[in-house]
């Protein structure tokens, strides 16, 4: 993980990384679908607030990834930096990242429980 961070940072540029995971893009596109295959206006809505739950918490992850880029940038260029205070920022982003894909393992499975078999698989076609 800690290397994929790093990779991330030296070639991604600003923005966010991890593209096939649990994303702001994602999770609108998840949404749209599930909107359109569920019909049970109380199933669409329980659905619909756990997308947004794991939404909030992917952009709480989004938001400190952008921050944590600059807070490395600087530890880069001051002399005085170390090694710990660098890591220090990777661990909590690390951590950050873990909170929010296991959140998005946590909805999958609640949202597998509340859609039916056909539902399920108009959401999340098997290509």
């Amino acid at each position: 993980m800690l290397a994929a961070l790093l990779l991330s940072y030296l070639l991604g540029g600003s923005g966010v990384a991890f593209g096939g995971l649990v994303t702001t893009p994602v999770l609108e596109d998840i949404s749209a679908r599930v909107s359109a295959a569920v019909d049970d206006p109380a199933r669409a809505a329980e659905a619909s607030r756990l997308l947004e739950e794991l939404e909030r918490e992917v952009a709480r992850f989004e938001k400190a990834y952008l921050k944590s880029e600059d807070k490395l940038t600087k530890h880069y260029k001051t002399p005085e930096s170390t090694e710990a205070r660098m890591l220090a920022v990777l661990d909590d982003l690390e951590r950050r990242w873990g909170r929010a894909q296991d959140e998005g393992v946590r909805v999958r499975f609640a949202l597998k429980d509340l859609l039916t078999p056909d539902e399920w698989a108009r959401v999340f076609p098997q290509d």
